[in-house]
């Protein structure tokens, strides 16, 4: 192989690897939880409570989350807060699971 092929096959190799590393601002890289965009529902760039009731793990840890205590969950604030802290039942309970 010369030295384009091998480059060509490196960037390739390290493309795949950084398009499942990197993850979009809002969204956790675990496909049975909701993104920050599927709660955030009325346009306003926070999730309140009345938006996170879809979602009943959330509203459960809700105090840890939103950490300027303004009763609101920014971008920022969601995307420090691991969703991997909770537990399986916990990130898959829906309201009507009670």
């Amino acid at each position: 192989m010369n030295r384009y092929g091998f480059r060509l096959v490196l960037t390739l190799i390290i493309s795949g690897v950084l398009a499942q590393v990197i993850v979009p601002p809002g969204v956790h890289a675990s496909q049975d939880l909701p993104t920050f965009f599927d709660l955030e529902k009325d346009g306003d760039g926070v999730i309140s409570r009345e938006e996170a009731v879809d979602w009943s793990a959330l509203t459960t840890a809700w105090d840890s989350i939103d950490t300027n205590r303004d009763n609101q969950i920014d971008m920022r604030e969601w995307n420090a807060f691991d969703p991997n802290t909770l537990s399986s039942e916990q990130k898959q309970k829906k309201p009507d699971d009670r």
